[in-house]
């Protein structure tokens, strides 16, 4: 840090200015003057609400007083996503953390000599998440850990999360900051750690500078919040400086973001088991749904991450930005040159480099009920009018024949993971809109432009105007939106092709798979996939290469396509050289593949995608679930976050 001493009172600056002060556990315990008191406000589970965050707000702003939120829909409760928290009373909160923290620190310096020292320390810090509604962590218990850590400092100790919605609304926000701009220079600096971790620090100070001198003030923050942002500290040493292991010594830890007990966690067995069968080398899977990101920064924590991680495309950023992958050289694969070019799109970085080997690509297309349009006499749509009509049709004419109330299209509206961006990005893309727009200098907000208004104008009246996406739709994920089209609810899903088998076994030929028509500036399709992510600090690099081979080969890719069977991990084969109608009999997968082919567009490549993903799902959802709302409004709004993440990211043009 400018050649100070790390362990002076060094100033680390954070994205949005906040100034993070080394805090030292043993001073004395500062009172809390009554009057301060009532504003801070501080609360139990403020960081586990997502709606509590708007698009650019600072996971630190625990200490500023929230206004009320009105409640939307003219009274009663609120609707869409909106949360409301109780508060406690901070300076006891306060307090009792600080004496927690305080008592576990005080033990770590006596160095832990007995068994007695380390068992008062793990109950210290167990009582803590306790009054906190958290939950400690067992990572040998809950992850299959190959290597149990012991418990140590704060770079061994792992993050809490309460429970599994709570801690996911955690990750997401978290994925929606940037690391301090130090921690980055060390990052992209290469050094022989990604972050040169201080001795346990119980409690961070921070300081943001406010509107006024009046609301000015010091944020004493949940110690879950000093281990979010050590989550980049994970002290592990860089790929240069890992020893290795002899090869016949070398194993995977792999994790892929599945539910385990489910038809893709078998699959993904099969996927391991065939790869230890061909090669020798010894691989355990974890299949992972709830909390996927957060446990992953645990296990950063506990310097042990896994040697390969199979993610979403959209996750690359978020995880080269905390330094957690190894860059891949395309020429160093065997069967690199086999790969859709596309698909090498959704593995590559902001700065142009690779830091993933595609495993599988998909794209949306929309499902449609084939009865209910024939049974009304309606034409293949063409044009986005001629989609709103059927649309309204559905709602008006009683297609299924029960008399019974159905909407037209089944939208998961949810802010949760950002999914209502997800699901009308396309419709975004095909009415003229843009999140950003790359120039000569870099990016800029494109989210207020004229095409991008436009854009989120149709999508807002869906809902406010036609009025044919599903009730509730502003709370429904994909899971709930899918039900709601299966159920006869709704006569039209747009969705990717993994919901193909489900659909099939329960609707049969009732319903089609059509290519959506094109919006004002034609037909642009979400692309995404899944990546092979070769971790970083891993003691087997071979192996890590070898899988990453042989799931990219024909036969890998065979496997994880899973014929018609529900759970496939490759929906799409990334390798050009496989004819995925060798291994499937539903055509519909070949319709998928040539909407693909030829309007597939991934997401941007911005370092961290996350803010961006989740600030506009914010905004959309609110505009399907507050007609009263100004889009121009809430779009100038949104642009002036992303403007502000583009800068915190070191983006902006």
């Amino acid at each position: 840090m400018g050649g100070r001493d790390r362990e002076d009172e060094a100033l680390a600056v954070d994205h949005a200015g906040v100034e993070v002060r080394r805090w030292d556990p043993m001073a004395e315990e500062p009172e809390i003057e009554a009057s301060r008191a009532e504003p801070l406000q501080l609360e139990r589970r403020h960081l586990l609400l997502q709606d509590d965050l708007h698009p650019g707000q600072d996971l630190l702003r625990l200490g500023e007083q929230r206004p009320e939120r009105a409640h939307r829909g003219g009274g009663g409760e609120p609707q869409g996503d909106a949360s409301r928290t109780p508060v406690v009373d901070p300076s006891h909160e306060v307090r009792q953390r600080l004496r927690l923290r305080q008592e576990a620190a005080r033990l770590h310096l006596q160095g832990l000599a007995g068994g007695r020292e380390r068992r008062a320390l793990r109950r210290a810090l167990e009582e803590q998440g306790a009054r906190q509604g958290l939950q400690p962590l067992d990572p040998a218990g809950q992850w299959r850990l190959r290597h149990r850590q012991p418990l140590g400092g704060t770079t061994e100790m792992a993050l809490v999360g309460d429970g599994d919605e709570g801690g996911e609304a955690v990750q997401r926000e978290f994925h929606a900051e940037k690391v301090s701009k130090y921690a980055k220079r060390v990052l992209d600096g290469h050094h022989s750690t990604f972050l040169q971790c201080s001795p346990p620090r119980s409690v961070v100070e921070v300081t943001r500078p406010m509107e006024t001198a009046m609301k000015r003030r010091t944020a004493l923050i949940a110690p879950l919040t000093g281990a979010l942002l050590l989550a980049g500290c994970s002290g592990m040493t860089s790929q240069a400086q890992v020893a290795q292991l002899p090869r016949t010594d070398q194993s995977l830890d792999i994790w892929q973001r599945k539910a385990p007990n489910t038809p893709s966690d078998m699959i993904g067995q099969e996927l391991v088991a065939a790869f230890t069968a061909k090669t020798g080398i010894k691989a355990e899977l974890t299949s992972l749904s709830q909390d996927f990101e957060l446990k992953l920064q645990q296990r950063a924590v506990q310097r042990n991450l896994p040697d390969i991680v199979i993610n979403d495309t959209a996750q690359l950023g978020t995880m080269q930005t905390q330094g957690l992958l190894r860059e891949i050289d395309r020429d160093e694969i065997e069967g690199a040159s086999d790969l859709h070019e596309r698909a090498w799109d959704g593995a590559t970085g902001y700065d142009g480099r690779t830091y993933g080997v595609p495993m599988t690509a998909h794209t949306v297309a929309l499902f449609n009920r084939r009865d209910w349009r024939e049974k009304l006499g309606i034409a293949v749509p063409e044009s986005w009018d001629d989609l709103v009509d059927m649309w309204t049709a559905y709602t008006t004419e009683d297609p299924d024949g029960t008399g019974k109330q159905v909407a037209g299209i089944a939208i998961a509206g949810t802010t949760k993971r950002g999914y209502v961006s997800w699901n009308t990005s396309s419709f975004f893309w095909s009415g003229g809109g843009e999140y950003v727009e790359e120039t000569k200098g870099g990016l800029r907000s494109a989210i207020a432009d004229d095409g991008s208004i436009q854009a989120l104008t149709w999508i807002r009246d869906l809902a406010c105007d036609s009025a044919v996406i599903q009730p509730g739709a502003s709370s429904q994920d994909t899971g709930g939106s899918k039900d709601t089209f299966l159920a006869g609810r709704a006569g039209s899903f747009l969705v990717a092709p993994y919901e193909l088998p489900i659909i099939r076994e329960t609707l049969g030929d009732a319903f089609e798979v059509l290519t959506p028509p094109p919006g004002p500036t034609g037909l642009t399709t979400l692309a995404e996939g899944n990546n092979l992510y070769l971790m970083a600090g891993s003691d087997s690099n071979e192996a890590q290469q070898a899988f990453a081979e042989f799931v990219i080969s024909p036969e890998g890719q065979a496997i994880g396509m899973a014929g018609d069977r529900d759970g496939n991990l490759v929906r799409l084969p990334v390798n050009t050289t496989v004819d995925m109608m060798d291994t499937r009999t539903d055509r519909e997968w070949e319709h998928f593949q040539e909407i693909y082919d030829r309007y597939g567009r991934y997401v941007p490549a911005v370092p961290n995608w996350n803010p961006f993903l989740q600030g506009s799902a914010t905004t959309i959802n609110a505009l399907i679930s507050d007609c009263s709302l100004d889009v121009g409004a809430e779009a100038e709004k949104l642009h002036a976050s992303f403007t502000a993440a583009l800068e915190e990211q070191g983006a902006l043009a």
